[in-house]
């Protein structure tokens, strides 16, 4: 799969790192494994508070399904 704005970094990376946290990354380590390999990814603040905020909404729904599973 090819992902690609304009200059493949602000866009793209926000995309790109939103997978990487539905894969299980922290929007922390996405970001930071992206900008390892493709420097200058995820370009604004709030580019990075969406990633964080999409990690977060992402995330809450899992730990219901493992907290109902324990109980």
């Amino acid at each position: 799969m090819v992902v690609h704005c304009e200059a493949g970094l602000g866009r793209t990376g926000t995309i790109i790192v939103g997978y990487l946290t539905t894969c299980g990354l922290s929007a922390h380590e996405a970001i930071n494994s992206l900008r390892k390999v493709r420097p200058g990814s995820v370009e604004t603040e709030e580019q990075e508070a969406v990633i964080y905020e999409y990690a977060r909404l992402h995330r809450a729904p899992l730990e219901g399904s493992d907290s109902q599973k324990q109980q």
